[in-house]
């Protein structure tokens, strides 16, 4: 495996990542959002 792959490999885990988080925080954020327009 070349570290060319590996990096590549280490970028898509890392979108995969923060993708997941940004689905854990929505939630959150809409709460946020929500409580400041009351």
């Amino acid at each position: 495996m070349t570290s060319n792959g590996a990096i590549k490999e280490k970028l898509l885990c890392l979108k995969n990542y923060v993708k997941n988080l940004r689905i854990i925080f929505l939630p959150y954020k809409m709460n946020a959002f929500n409580t400041l327009n009351r």
